[in-house]
């Protein structure tokens, strides 16, 4: 029975490692290129990332409903689960696996930093006339 406090990423990591036929792993790193495919009229990207001296290379499909994606840049911070029960696509002469849960920390941190400069402003102007 799953636990109730259980993240449903863990959830969904554990269950498919137990079947014993899914690789389910996290990945992060930064990103030091980002290749830009159109299949369709569907956009997706293969984001290579390095973590000292690790590498990885997953896909990942723009997602026009979520505003506050953005393609990943060289240089930002990014992190996911990759796993082999999606489908994989073909980039030149490799493989690459889907890529879930995706953040782009940089990215939000940035954002973050932004909004909090937009309030300072904010609050120095003083409240809004009616």
């Amino acid at each position: 029975m799953p636990n109730q406090n259980e993240n449903p990423i863990e959830a969904l990591i554990r269950k498919f490692n137990r079947a014993g036929d899914f690789e389910v792993r996290y990945v992060k790193g930064h990103v030091v290129s980002c290749d830009v495919m159109i299949r369709g009229h569907r956009k997706i990207y293969a984001v290579h990332i390095e973590n000292g001296s690790q590498k990885e290379s997953f896909w990942l499909a723009h997602d026009e409903s979520d505003k506050q994606f953005h393609q990943p840049l060289v240089g930002e911070w990014v992190s996911g689960t990759v796993n082999t029960f999606d489908d994989c696509q073909n980039f030149a002469d490799l493989t690459l696996k889907p890529i879930f849960d995706f953040k782009n920390q940089t990215r939000s941190r940035e954002n973050d930093a932004f909004d909090w400069f937009t309030r300072q402003a904010a609050s120095k102007r003083g409240p809004e006339p009616s």
